[in-house]
């Protein structure tokens, strides 16, 4: 018996009245046996105390794939676990007896339920701790642990108490690591469709969706929530953070809607987390954002150095997030919100101001809209949170943007009420329903000396935000829309009852009725912005086309400037690329006018603001002493570049399989300094590799990976190549893996 069980001893001996030593002797000052008190039970030495039949438990608990470094075993809380107690001789019912000893965190106290003794039963329910003796041959005792589907979530220290007349044994078993059961229907994450279940708790691998309202495309991401120190990297952030610390704190490990709002701010460096955010577009220090194709390597690397790891954005925090909610058995899937509002001062509007000229004026406002915006669901009751009609989806997300009771945390935050506007149910849901449903207004102002004026609003917008919120559908790659479930149509009654009901909770509801009553004064002409290619490719020229469209019903004259900046995918404005103002042209009643800008790579090339490749365009047409204004945001992408091609049609476990990777150069210039980086899995730990050389313009380049398959199924090798003059290039292959 171990040291650090002395205690327990100690305890039983207080329980009981007997007192035993380390190798469960009787103490001399013992009355003696009679010759018909049976022997002291034992467990058989031989038999390696007790089985705990982890394949079996492994397949029925849906654990079987986690790597653990040390002895423990995974299951799921409400579940039944089999195990076996192999004695040295047979077990009598009448006079044995045979408890578990669990003891859950740091201090365990039978009065808070961290510390549990758990005897037979003769009957079980979902709500109590048990043992149940499934059958007895001879020494052989096969029992199943029941334990409540509220149960604490993390490890539990194990010891198994064996007594039989005067004689007490303690021994130590494996550590018991229980997770959430969605299988379990009295579990508050239960989640009744089987498809959905292996898509969002099972699924090792995923699509992110990144891009604009126009154009977007799935990266591809490893989730490997059962990978090695994954399952432990969650379990850390939780027990280390200060709302569970004490005995009321405790109580919330068992709430998956507390679990995931700890995982929120656990995932972010901002809370002593995992990830480090950085959009500045200077990543010394660590890795740029879009190197990453999966949480493992992360997540590892957080546990090895106990440091967070540089850097991450928005849909990196969102895979980790994932990964971490996986893992502990909360149904979960990343969520891509495009045109995505972020409404710092909780108004549910996004006001952007410009002079006359187009000229953005600053320090007005620092609301923005990011092309995209990546956070997560999770499928969840919210029992005690929220009334049962709100039990589903909720938008939880880690990315450190705004606090939320001092900490950088959000959600969660039912589906249903940001759908309705209402914000006052959940957690931070007037924040995620400004993400999706803001109106986006543009003032036109003038300004005198230090001080500006609102002239007149350049344009309102009401369906520019909350656009093609995307996440991967259930057994397929392919997108799945969400939108409907966060609002409903545009323009619609329901969704301006929606947006009236969010802003009267806003932070200022007495400019409620001035604002829903101000309209912008005669539209006079229309604003359409086209790109040739639709999709623009890096390394291509651009020809922006700005359609003028006269709704007057006379002629009028109109003055067309248009900007060009870079700008971070989340709207902040950088470097000017180009300008373009053209003379003041007549435009006929009911008639269009064209104007072109053409933009080559020479003038953009390297002017990038990070490596999201953002761009966006600011129209602005003047006429009859009035302004309106129009923008465009925009992606570049680089072409599809990348293959990954295996030298098998299936792989065998432990057996050594060919990767080769061939990717192409899109680019008139030379890329240098290029980095490999590889994660998959079930295939291989995350790995970076240094290339040699650079590769000429439009030119193929081909390296060879050795990887060994250590689990079965269909698994996923994702692949990044990085370069000095370009970054994110991915590709990926599947392989399926027998045993």
């Amino acid at each position: 018996m171990t040291t650090e069980y002395n205690y327990l001893t100690r305890y039983w001996a207080r329980v009981t009245g007997f007192w035993y030593g380390d190798n469960c002797d009787a103490p001399a000052a013992k009355k003696a046996k009679t010759e018909t008190e049976p022997s002291a039970i034992k467990l058989n030495e031989k038999s390696s105390d007790c089985d705990w039949q982890r394949r079996e438990n492994g397949y029925k608990h849906h654990t079987g794939e986690y790597v653990r470094k040390d002895n423990s075993m995974v299951v799921r809380r409400g579940q039944p676990v089999l195990f076996t107690a192999r004695l040295n001789r047979d077990f009598d019912e009448e006079k044995d007896v045979i408890k578990l000893d669990l003891r859950y965190g740091n201090s365990p106290s039978l009065t808070d339920g961290s510390h549990i003794i758990v005897s037979k039963v003769k009957s079980q329910t979902s709500y109590e701790w048990g043992l149940e003796f499934l059958s007895v041959d001879g020494g052989n005792v096969q029992m199943a642990l029941h334990s409540p589907a509220n149960a604490f979530i993390g490890r539990y220290k194990c010891a198994i108490y064996l007594q039989t007349g005067e004689e007490h044994c303690l021994d130590e078993e494996p550590d018991l690591i229980f997770i959430c059961n969605p299988w379990n229907e009295t579990d508050e994450t239960f989640m009744h469709n089987s498809s959905s279940l292996d898509e969002y708790v099972l699924n090792e691998h995923g699509a992110i969706w990144r891009g604009t309202t126009q154009y977007s495309s799935p990266c591809m991401w490893n989730f490997g929530q059962f990978e090695e120190d994954i399952l432990d990297v969650a379990l850390h952030l939780i027990g280390n953070d200060p709302r569970v610390k004490g005995k009321k704190g405790l109580q919330k490990t068992r709430d998956p809607v507390w679990l995931s709002r700890i995982l929120s701010a656990g995932a972010n460096s901002s809370e002593g987390g995992v990830l480090t955010g950085n959009w500045s577009g200077d990543y010394d220090g660590g890795v740029s954002p879009v190197t990453w194709s999966g949480s493992v390597k992360i997540l590892q690397q957080y546990w090895e150095t106990k440091s967070d790891v540089k850097f991450g954005q928005c849909w990196v925090f969102s895979g980790v997030m994932t990964t971490l909610l996986r893992t502990i058995g909360i149904p979960a899937r990343s969520v891509t919100n495009f045109a995505s509002a972020h409404d710092t001062d909780n108004t549910m509007t996004i006001d952007d101001f410009v002079d006359e000229k187009n000229n953005e004026v600053k320090g007005l406002s620092s609301d923005s809209v990011w092309n995209f915006h990546v956070w997560n669901e999770v499928y969840i009751r919210g029992t005690g949170h929220w009334p049962a009609v709100y039990a589903g989806w909720a938008a939880v997300d880690a990315t450190p943007q705004e606090e939320s009771r001092g900490m950088m945390q959000c959600g969660p935050a039912p589906l249903k009420a940001i759908k309705d506007g209402e914000i006052y149910v959940g957690y931070d849901t007037g924040f995620v329903f400004g993400e999706v449903n803001a109106d986006r207004v543009t003032w036109v102002v003038e300004q005198d000396d230090d001080t500006s004026y609102i002239k007149s609003m350049g344009s309102r917008r009401n369906r520019s935000v909350g656009i093609n919120i995307s996440t991967k559908s259930v057994g397929s790659y392919s997108r799945h829309l969400l939108t409907d479930d966060y609002k409903f149509q545009e323009g619609t009654e329901e969704e301006r009852a929606a947006f009236s009901t969010a802003y009267a909770f806003s932070s200022r509801p007495s400019y409620y009725s001035k604002f829903l009553d101000c309209e912008k004064d005669g539209k006079q002409v229309d604003i359409q912005v086209a790109l040739e290619p639709e999709v623009p490719q890096n390394g291509e020229d651009l020809t922006i086309s700005i359609r003028v469209a006269n709704l007057t019903g006379s002629d009028i004259c109109a003055n067309v400037n248009s900007a060009l900046r870079a700008c971070f995918y989340t709207g902040e404005k950088r470097a000017l690329v180009a300008t373009q103002e053209a003379d003041e042209q007549s435009i006929a009643a009911d008639q269009t006018s064209e104007y072109t800008m053409v933009v080559p790579y020479t003038d953009y090339g390297g002017k990038f603001a990070d490596d999201q490749m953002s761009m966006r365009l600011d129209a602005c047409v003047t006429t009859g002493g009035k302004t309106f204004t129009e923008l465009c945001e925009f992606q570049f992408f680089n072409k599809s570049s990348v293959r990954v091609e295996f030298d098998a049609e299936e792989g065998k476990i432990g057996e050594e399989l060919t990767a080769t990777v061939i990717f192409t150069n899109p680019l008139e210039i030379d890329l240098t300094n290029l980095t490999i980086t590889i994660e998959g899995s079930g295939l291989t730990r995350p790995t970076c590799i240094q290339l040699e050389g650079f590769v000429e313009p439009k030119q193929e380049a081909e390296i060879s990976l050795k990887i060994k398959p250590h689990k079965v199924g269909e698994r996923m090798l994702l692949v990044d190549i990085d370069a000095k003059e370009l970054k994110d290039l991915k590709g990926q292959a599947v392989i399926t893996v027998v045993e």
